[in-house]
């Protein structure tokens, strides 16, 4: 699951075409959802019954925590390494040209 976030999210930070981008996504909500599934698994299992629920508490703040750095840490990684000068999303650019001819 690890690898999942991990090759999602580098194709998520550095790509500049929009069906890669959809498949990072996929990695990355993959990733999310068993890690966070096997986590609880884990929990109840190894765990003495009267620290389940301090346990399953901590994992969710956790889970929240991640799920708000991740944009932040995924935007700021290309603004470090300068890439954001080169990546240029023409699918949008065009489709959002188009858009604005028509409704005009």
């Amino acid at each position: 699951m690890l690898s999942f976030m991990t090759v999602g999210s580098i194709l998520f930070a550095l790509t500049n075409n929009i069906i890669i981008f959809y498949v990072a996504a996929i990695f990355i909500g993959i990733s999310f959802v068993g890690t966070m599934s096997f986590n609880f698994f884990y929990i109840s299992k190894k765990l003495e019954n009267k620290f389940i629920n301090f346990a399953t508490s901590v994992i969710l703040v956790g889970g929240n925590i991640g799920v708000i750095l991740t944009p932040v840490v995924l935007t700021k990684i290309p603004e470090a390494l300068h890439l954001e000068k080169n990546i240029q999303l023409h699918f949008f650019h065009n489709y959002s040209s188009n858009a604005s001819f028509y409704i005009s």
